[in-house]
């Protein structure tokens, strides 16, 4: 399951990883200042990464992975399938159904 946890946050991350890639492109182009690219930087030090690495690491392991169910970052048939219905259940909960 840990295998799993950490390819979802890898996965979560790499999407934030990529709007900052998109500024380092403006900045590249002179579309950006230096100093706007930085505070970009420091925004997702502190912003997106963290919440991200709190998300998959400071949660039990089966809850995070049942949120990255209902995200998306994963999807059902990559979960082995004796954990398949424990997760469905923890999603309901996170659902508040």
């Amino acid at each position: 399951m840990r295998e799993l946890v950490a390819e979802a946050y890898e996965r979560e991350l790499r999407l934030e990883l990529n709007k900052l890639a998109d500024k380092f492109k403006l900045w590249q182009s002179d579309e950006m200042d230096t100093f706007a690219l930085a505070e970009r930087i420091h925004k997702f030090h502190n912003g997106a990464a963290r919440k991200i690495y709190g998300k998959y690491n400071d949660i039990e392991p089966d809850i995070a992975l049942a949120y990255a169910l209902i995200a998306g970052l994963i999807s059902e048939e990559e979960c082995p399938p004796e954990i398949v219905g424990n997760l469905r259940e923890i999603e309901k909960i996170l659902r508040g159904a």
